[in-house]
């Protein structure tokens, strides 16, 4: 489905002065496409992540073929007659649940006991989409005649957890009980850029996926670090990115979760439905693969900054919540100029639209409905789970406009110094082109999996 664009013949389109010509794109916005136009002359380029070109493009070779084929370690012979609990990211990252349970599920059987358990964090529960996925647990549990399987739905408000030890950053790691004491822990994470974990990548099933709120703060207070940033990791294959002190808590955290059991791992690149890259094998050697992959899907260098600059978080699910699609706005604002303007595409269409639970809109949304200047001095002298989102957005904001096409109503926009849109958002960008004839626009597509920095280090 598209909307905002009206149809031109080629050859009126043709006679058009080349003032007035336009190129028209197109951004995922929930579950529909949003069209939009830019002058040609005003147009600096739609960028999105690169599909890599593959031989192999059916999903479900790509994933027999990864896990006949894994790094450092035979997974028959890790599992036969051993405890392995599955870590399954939960329904708010878009994968091919359906089809990756069923996989990995059929390679189980030698095993003498399976746990699922889909890894939260802090995110809800309770959602139809992590029914979905234990739903089709059980469906291939069934299928492939595997006993006295075990599923949870993590939640780290409620369950009994387990003090496994302290970190050399402090953090106390309290994991699920119910995930804690097994043989093995078969990890199935899709990657992708993140602006303060550095990747979506295997650790974060462990830290936050299967901790209490109490260790998910301690860790996420990391963030405020500077080099808490995207495409920085202790795995970066690169030795001069390894440097990423929320990540390296992290993996610390797995080392004490796990202590002597082995670590497999199912990494994923999914773009558009389609998986683009797989691998598996050990911790170390697959992240660092999928680590080099990411960049080379998602990670631009400009040349210069832009005036105006478009962002489409990626559509569902990446827009669910304005919690969730702010993302976007922190791994592609490098390609703003100070003062400029942005024009933000996020529905935000699951629950209320604005934050995951209660605690996330109040640290979050609550917070930075404070000026601007307090939020950022508040979150420095200390720090509560969630309000480094408020702090990043503050950021952002005391040196940029945002406009929103959102479901979002207009006075939850404007409480936090944002511009909503509330009819075409094409009339933002035709205001843009009469204050500014010669802006340079940019915009960016699936804005949650890119990673763009500025050729003079911007």
């Amino acid at each position: 489905m598209t909307e905002f664009t009206e149809p031109i013949h080629a050859k009126e389109y043709e006679n058009l002065p080349s003032e007035q010509k336009k190129q028209v794109i197109s951004l995922n916005y929930g579950k529909k496409m949003l069209q939009l136009k830019i002058p040609k002359h005003n147009f600096n380029g739609l960028i999105e992540p690169t599909e890599l070109k593959q031989t192999n493009s059916d999903n479900l070779k790509m994933l027999n073929n990864a896990l006949d084929n894994p790094h450092n370690c035979n997974l028959e012979e890790l599992i036969k007659n051993k405890k392995v609990c599955i870590l399954l990211e939960d329904g708010t990252r878009k994968s091919q649940h359906e089809l990756i349970i069923d996989v990995v599920t059929n390679r189980l059987q030698s095993a003498n006991k399976i746990s699922y358990v889909i890894t939260t964090g802090s995110h809800d529960p309770d959602t139809d989409e992590n029914e979905k996925i234990t739903d089709a647990i059980m469906v291939a549990v069934e299928k492939h005649l595997i006993p006295n399987v075990e599923i949870l739905i993590h939640d780290c408000f409620k369950h009994e957890y387990i003090d496994v030890g302290t970190t050399s950053f402090g953090t106390k790691v309290l994991i699920n009980k119910f995930a804690s004491n097994y043989d093995v822990y078969f990890v199935i994470s899709d990657m992708k850029t993140h602006y303060f974990a550095g990747y979506s990548n295997p650790i974060k099933n462990f830290l936050p996926g299967i901790c209490a709120y109490e260790t998910i703060e301690k860790n996420h207070s990391l963030a405020l670090d500077d080099y808490s940033t995207f495409c920085r990791h202790p795995l970066h294959p690169e030795k001069n990115k390894k440097r990423q002190p929320l990540a390296e808590d992290m993996l610390e955290a797995v080392y004490l979760m796990t202590k002597n059991a082995n670590i497999f791992v199912l990494g994923l690149i999914s773009l558009k439905n389609k998986i683009i890259w797989c691998e598996a094998g050990d911790l170390a050697t697959v992240t660092a693969n999928g680590i080099q992959k990411v960049n080379q899907i998602g990670s631009f260098v400009l040349e210069e900054k832009s005036d105006f600059i478009i962002v489409s978080a990626g559509g569902y699910p990446y827009d669910g919540s304005l919690y969730d699609s702010q993302r976007a706005l922190e791994l592609t604002k490098n390609a703003l100029k100070d003062g400029g303007e942005i024009l933000f595409l996020a529905e935000c269409g699951i629950g209320d639209g604005i934050a995951p639970n209660e605690k996330a809109k109040k640290f979050f949304y609550d917070e930075l409905s404070k000026p601007l200047d307090e939020v950022l001095r508040g979150i420095e002298k200390e720090y509560k789970l969630y309000t480094h989102k408020a702090y990043k957005f503050a950021k952002l904001l005391k040196n940029s406009k945002i406009w929103v096409k959102s479901g979002l109503n207009k006075e939850i926009l404007e409480n936090i110094h944002l511009n909503p849109i509330i009819d075409n958002p094409q009339k933002i960008i035709d205001n843009w082109i009469n204050q500014k004839p010669n802006a340079k626009i940019t915009a960016f597509n699936h804005g949650s999996k890119l990673a763009i920095y500025i050729n003079n280090g911007g």
